[in-house]
Formats: structure tokens, C-alpha cells, sequence
């Protein structure tokens, strides 16, 4: 799915697989606004943001209530995704790198470091990070 107008900071977003909740949620969005836009034209961005963590707070979701944040969901669907894509799971679940490259050559052989690239590109894209960004996503993901 393609989300060009609406996001933060108004980067694009391509995202390759979306759950059937993600879907009917951008849906959601897209219809509140009635212009294809993540973000109704009476609302700036600021004022946006600013309602989505009202609500979120209102539904529980924050540290102070259930110990999770909103940030910290972005956190665990970076670790989601990337293990879909690889099929291993994130450096930031070992202990040490040395742990995390044994159990990715265990299961994916050689050819885990071209997965452990593409699944960061791909996510990099998915999260509206530019092609300069690898620092944001070794830090939801761990170095390797």
C-alpha cells in the first residue's frame, strides 16, 4: 500500500503487507478525511498527532497504564516484520551478536546477511526513514 499524503512529517510510506486491521484502520482514516489524506483537512498535523496520543491514552495504551507506548509498538512491529522477512529473529533478542549470527545461520545459511539487508530496507522504507537512516532502525532492530 502506497500512503502518500498524511503521515508524519509527510513522508511517504509504501507498506508491503498489512494486516487485515492495519487495512480496515487506514481505511478508517482515509474515509474520516474524505480526500485520500491520513489527516482531515481541518486538522493540522501537530493537531493530528496531538488527538491520535489523546486517544490512545483514553483506550489505555501508555506507559503509565499498561507499560506499553506507542513508540514502543512501533518498536515491537519493527521486530515483527523483520522476522517475517527473514525468518529469524532481530539482533535486539540475543544476548550478543555472536548469539543472534548463529541462530541466523542455523536457519537461514549464507544467505542471512542479504535477508538481514533487505528486511532493513524494506522496514527503513515501511517506517518513512530515508535511505540514510540505518541508525533508527539498528536501534528498534539491534546491530549485527
Amino acid at each position: 500500500m502506497f500512503i502518500q499524503h498524511g503521515t508524519k512529517g509527510g513522508r511517504e510510506r509504501i507498506i508491503n503487507e498489512l494486516t487485515e486491521n492495519g487495512k480496515a484502520a487506514i481505511e478508517y482514516a482515509k474515509a474520516l478525511s474524505g480526500i485520500n489524506n491520513l489527516i482531515p483537512n481541518d486538522h493540522s498535523e501537530k493537531q493530528w498527532i496531538q488527538k491520535y496520543y489523546r486517544i490512545t491514552r483514553a483506550k489505555g495504551i501508555s506507559k503509565k497504564e499498561c507499560g506499553a507506548s506507542s513508540h514502543g509498538c512501533r518498536h515491537s512491529y519493527t521486530q515483527d516484520r523483520y522476522e517475517t522477512i527473514t525468518g529469524f529473529k532481530a539482533p535486539c533478542k540475543f544476548e550478543s551478536k555472536k548469539e543472534f549470527r548463529k541462530n541466523a545461520i542455523t536457519i537461514a545459511g549464507k544467505k542471512w546477511v542479504k535477508l538481514n539487508q533487505d528486511a532493513r530496507q524494506i522496514i527503513k522504507s515501511e517506517l518513512g526513514h530515508g535511505p540514510d537512516r540505518d541508525d533508527v532502525v539498528s536501534q528498534y532492530l539491534g546491530a549485527t
